[in-house]
Protein backbone atom coordinates (compact mmCIF):
# COMPACT_ATOMS: atom_id res chain seq x y z
CA UNK A 1 0.00 0.00 0.00
CA UNK A 2 1.67 3.21 -1.25
CA UNK A 3 2.00 6.38 1.83
CA UNK A 4 -0.87 8.94 1.80
CA UNK A 5 -0.29 12.12 0.99
CA UNK A 6 -0.73 15.12 3.06
CA UNK A 7 -3.95 15.99 3.80
CA UNK A 8 -5.15 12.73 2.62
CA UNK A 9 -7.02 10.51 5.19
CA UNK A 10 -5.83 6.74 5.86
CA UNK A 11 -8.28 4.27 5.69
CA UNK A 12 -9.11 2.94 9.17
CA UNK A 13 -7.80 -1.08 8.81
CA UNK A 14 -10.71 -2.96 11.19
CA UNK A 15 -9.00 -5.23 14.04
CA UNK A 16 -8.11 -8.43 13.00
CA UNK A 17 -11.31 -10.12 14.42
CA UNK A 18 -13.82 -7.21 13.17
CA UNK A 19 -12.39 -8.42 9.84
CA UNK A 20 -12.61 -11.89 10.00
CA UNK A 21 -16.26 -11.41 11.62
CA UNK A 22 -16.85 -9.52 8.26
CA UNK A 23 -16.03 -12.19 6.04
CA UNK A 24 -17.61 -14.78 7.85
CA UNK A 25 -21.42 -12.60 7.50
CA UNK A 26 -20.59 -12.48 3.92
CA UNK A 27 -20.10 -15.39 2.96
CA UNK A 28 -22.98 -16.42 5.04
CA UNK A 29 -25.29 -14.05 3.51
CA UNK A 30 -24.35 -14.96 -0.05
CA UNK A 31 -25.74 -17.57 -2.50
CA UNK A 32 -23.20 -16.47 -5.15
CA UNK A 33 -19.43 -15.53 -6.07
CA UNK A 34 -17.19 -15.51 -8.80
CA UNK A 35 -15.07 -18.57 -8.88
CA UNK A 36 -11.33 -19.33 -10.55
CA UNK A 37 -10.07 -23.28 -10.63
CA UNK A 38 -6.65 -23.50 -10.90
CA UNK A 39 -5.64 -19.96 -11.95
CA UNK A 40 -8.18 -20.30 -14.69
CA UNK A 41 -10.79 -17.80 -15.88
CA UNK A 42 -13.54 -16.17 -13.37
CA UNK A 43 -16.88 -18.17 -13.06
CA UNK A 44 -20.28 -17.38 -11.94
CA UNK A 45 -20.80 -20.01 -9.21
CA UNK A 46 -24.00 -20.47 -6.45
CA UNK A 47 -23.17 -21.83 -3.11
CA UNK A 48 -24.49 -22.86 0.10
CA UNK A 49 -22.76 -21.93 3.09
CA UNK A 50 -21.99 -24.45 5.27
CA UNK A 51 -20.46 -23.08 9.06
CA UNK A 52 -17.36 -21.41 6.81
CA UNK A 53 -17.21 -23.68 4.06
CA UNK A 54 -18.74 -23.06 1.08
CA UNK A 55 -20.52 -25.73 -0.83
CA UNK A 56 -21.29 -25.08 -4.25
CA UNK A 57 -24.09 -26.15 -5.93
CA UNK A 58 -23.75 -27.56 -9.75
CA UNK A 59 -25.39 -28.97 -12.63
CA UNK A 60 -24.49 -33.01 -12.39
CA UNK A 61 -24.08 -33.06 -16.03
CA UNK A 62 -21.03 -30.15 -15.36
CA UNK A 63 -17.25 -31.76 -15.12
CA UNK A 64 -16.48 -31.53 -11.67
CA UNK A 65 -13.92 -28.83 -10.47
CA UNK A 66 -11.08 -30.12 -8.60
CA UNK A 67 -7.94 -28.78 -6.89
CA UNK A 68 -6.99 -25.33 -5.59
CA UNK A 69 -9.03 -22.37 -6.66
CA UNK A 70 -10.10 -19.19 -5.50
CA UNK A 71 -13.51 -17.75 -4.22
CA UNK A 72 -14.84 -13.95 -4.42
CA UNK A 73 -17.78 -13.25 -2.97
CA UNK A 74 -18.86 -9.18 -2.39
CA UNK A 75 -19.28 -8.15 1.20
CA UNK A 76 -20.57 -4.73 0.40
CA UNK A 77 -19.56 -1.38 -1.61
CA UNK A 78 -16.45 -1.50 -2.67
CA UNK A 79 -15.46 -4.36 -0.19
CA UNK A 80 -15.24 -8.32 -1.14
CA UNK A 81 -14.26 -11.34 0.78
CA UNK A 82 -11.59 -13.74 -1.09
CA UNK A 83 -11.15 -17.47 -0.16
CA UNK A 84 -8.33 -19.64 -1.27
CA UNK A 85 -8.69 -23.28 -1.16
CA UNK A 86 -9.12 -26.45 -2.44
CA UNK A 87 -12.50 -28.28 -4.18
CA UNK A 88 -13.55 -31.69 -3.28
CA UNK A 89 -16.57 -33.74 -4.04
CA UNK A 90 -19.61 -34.00 -1.90
CA UNK A 91 -20.54 -38.10 -1.97
CA UNK A 92 -23.23 -37.93 0.95
CA UNK A 93 -26.72 -38.78 -1.06
CA UNK A 94 -28.63 -36.82 1.70
CA UNK A 95 -26.08 -33.96 1.10
CA UNK A 96 -28.36 -31.85 -1.32
CA UNK A 97 -31.38 -32.04 0.72
CA UNK A 98 -29.72 -31.07 3.74
CA UNK A 99 -27.23 -28.56 2.77
CA UNK A 100 -29.62 -26.85 0.12
CA UNK A 101 -32.42 -26.47 2.27
CA UNK A 102 -34.72 -24.23 2.46
CA UNK A 103 -32.20 -21.97 0.09
CA UNK A 104 -33.49 -24.37 -3.01
CA UNK A 105 -34.98 -20.88 -4.59
CA UNK A 106 -31.89 -19.49 -5.16
CA UNK A 107 -30.78 -23.01 -7.39
CA UNK A 108 -34.09 -23.62 -9.33
CA UNK A 109 -32.11 -23.31 -12.44
CA UNK A 110 -29.50 -25.52 -10.77
CA UNK A 111 -31.71 -28.08 -9.16
CA UNK A 112 -33.70 -28.34 -11.87
CA UNK A 113 -30.95 -30.47 -13.82
CA UNK A 114 -30.92 -34.07 -13.10
CA UNK A 115 -28.39 -34.72 -11.70
CA UNK A 116 -27.24 -32.07 -9.30
CA UNK A 117 -23.68 -31.80 -7.89
CA UNK A 118 -22.20 -30.52 -4.72
CA UNK A 119 -18.71 -29.58 -4.19
CA UNK A 120 -17.08 -28.36 -0.81
CA UNK A 121 -14.68 -25.49 -1.20
CA UNK A 122 -12.33 -26.18 1.68
CA UNK A 123 -10.83 -22.53 3.10
CA UNK A 124 -7.19 -22.09 3.42
CA UNK A 125 -6.47 -18.64 3.36
CA UNK A 126 -8.49 -15.27 3.60
CA UNK A 127 -8.49 -12.05 2.22
CA UNK A 128 -10.45 -8.98 2.73
CA UNK A 129 -10.52 -5.97 0.23
CA UNK A 130 -11.60 -3.18 0.16
CA UNK A 131 -9.71 0.94 -0.66
CA UNK A 132 -8.01 -0.76 -3.20
CA UNK A 133 -6.28 -2.93 -0.92
CA UNK A 134 -5.90 -6.36 0.41
CA UNK A 135 -5.90 -7.09 3.78
CA UNK A 136 -5.64 -10.84 5.06
CA UNK A 137 -7.37 -12.92 7.60
CA UNK A 138 -5.97 -15.96 9.17
CA UNK A 139 -7.56 -18.87 8.63
CA UNK A 140 -8.13 -19.90 12.35
CA UNK A 141 -9.56 -16.52 13.35
CA UNK A 142 -11.70 -17.28 9.80
CA UNK A 143 -12.89 -20.43 11.37
CA UNK A 144 -13.84 -19.40 14.82
CA UNK A 145 -15.10 -15.93 14.27
CA UNK A 146 -19.06 -15.80 14.45
CA UNK A 147 -21.01 -14.60 11.86
CA UNK A 148 -23.76 -11.94 12.26
CA UNK A 149 -26.55 -13.86 10.82
CA UNK A 150 -29.26 -11.43 10.93
CA UNK A 151 -27.16 -8.74 8.82
CA UNK A 152 -26.27 -11.26 6.78
CA UNK A 153 -30.22 -12.63 6.36
CA UNK A 154 -32.67 -10.31 7.90
CA UNK A 155 -33.27 -8.71 4.75
CA UNK A 156 -34.00 -12.15 2.49
CA UNK A 157 -36.47 -13.55 5.61
CA UNK A 158 -37.89 -10.59 5.33
CA UNK A 159 -38.72 -10.67 2.13
CA UNK A 160 -39.40 -14.47 2.07
CA UNK A 161 -41.96 -13.67 4.54
CA UNK A 162 -43.87 -10.68 2.48
CA UNK A 163 -43.86 -12.70 -0.88
CA UNK A 164 -44.36 -16.23 -0.19
CA UNK A 165 -46.18 -15.87 3.63
CA UNK A 166 -48.31 -12.99 3.39
CA UNK A 167 -51.83 -14.92 4.34
CA UNK A 168 -49.83 -15.52 7.49
CA UNK A 169 -48.70 -12.63 8.78
CA UNK A 170 -52.21 -11.69 8.08
CA UNK A 171 -53.56 -14.07 10.50
CA UNK A 172 -50.87 -13.13 13.04
CA UNK A 173 -51.94 -9.19 12.69
CA UNK A 174 -55.48 -10.15 13.08
CA UNK A 175 -54.11 -11.66 16.66
CA UNK A 176 -53.55 -8.00 17.48
CA UNK A 177 -56.07 -5.68 15.68
CA UNK A 178 -59.20 -5.58 17.46
CA UNK A 179 -62.60 -4.84 15.74
CA UNK A 180 -61.42 -4.60 12.48
CA UNK A 181 -60.99 -6.80 9.55
CA UNK A 182 -57.05 -7.60 8.20
CA UNK A 183 -56.74 -7.71 4.49
CA UNK A 184 -53.06 -7.76 3.95
CA UNK A 185 -50.47 -7.66 5.92
CA UNK A 186 -46.42 -7.17 5.07
CA UNK A 187 -42.98 -7.70 6.68
CA UNK A 188 -41.97 -4.33 8.05
CA UNK A 189 -38.77 -4.76 10.00
CA UNK A 190 -37.51 -8.06 11.30
CA UNK A 191 -35.18 -8.29 14.44
CA UNK A 192 -33.99 -10.89 17.08
CA UNK A 193 -36.41 -9.54 19.42
CA UNK A 194 -39.81 -8.25 16.97
CA UNK A 195 -41.23 -8.27 13.90
CA UNK A 196 -43.04 -4.96 13.21
CA UNK A 197 -45.55 -5.50 10.08
CA UNK A 198 -47.32 -3.00 7.76
CA UNK A 199 -51.48 -4.08 7.58
CA UNK A 200 -53.97 -2.76 5.86
CA UNK A 201 -57.60 -3.19 7.53
CA UNK A 202 -60.74 -2.61 6.15
CA UNK A 203 -60.73 1.33 7.57
CA UNK A 204 -57.14 2.16 6.41
CA UNK A 205 -53.53 1.10 6.82
CA UNK A 206 -51.38 0.54 10.11
CA UNK A 207 -48.54 -1.25 12.10
CA UNK A 208 -48.48 -3.89 14.44
CA UNK A 209 -45.57 -4.84 16.65
CA UNK A 210 -45.31 -9.03 16.93
CA UNK A 211 -42.51 -9.94 20.16
CA UNK A 212 -40.87 -12.96 19.94
CA UNK A 213 -40.04 -14.01 23.23
CA UNK A 214 -37.48 -15.53 23.55
CA UNK A 215 -35.14 -13.84 21.44
CA UNK A 216 -34.86 -15.61 17.60
CA UNK A 217 -30.78 -15.57 17.05
CA UNK A 218 -30.87 -17.60 13.82
CA UNK A 219 -33.09 -15.83 11.09
CA UNK A 220 -33.40 -19.08 9.51
CA UNK A 221 -35.62 -20.03 12.53
CA UNK A 222 -38.14 -17.14 12.16
CA UNK A 223 -40.78 -19.00 10.28
CA UNK A 224 -40.70 -21.90 13.04
CA UNK A 225 -41.12 -19.48 15.76
CA UNK A 226 -44.23 -18.18 13.79
CA UNK A 227 -45.89 -21.46 13.89
CA UNK A 228 -45.77 -21.36 17.23
CA UNK A 229 -47.55 -18.39 17.64
CA UNK A 230 -50.84 -20.87 17.68
CA UNK A 231 -51.00 -20.73 13.94
CA UNK A 232 -51.93 -23.80 12.28
CA UNK A 233 -50.14 -25.98 10.97
CA UNK A 234 -51.86 -25.56 7.42
CA UNK A 235 -50.44 -22.45 7.22
CA UNK A 236 -47.42 -24.09 5.41
CA UNK A 237 -44.83 -22.04 6.45
CA UNK A 238 -41.08 -22.93 5.77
Amino acid sequence: MGVAQAGQAVPRQPPAGELAALARTAIAGGHGGLLAVGGGALQPVGYVDDDGEPVLVLPGIAPTPRGSACLYVAAGPGRRVVLAGRLRPVRDEHAVADLVGGHAACFAQVLAADPVQLVRFAVEAVRVDAEGAGVEVSSTAFAVAEPDLWEALGGAVSAHLSESHGDVLARIARRFVAGDEVVAAAVRRLSRTAIELDVITASGAGRVTVPLSPAVNDPHRVCRRLAELALPKEAGLG
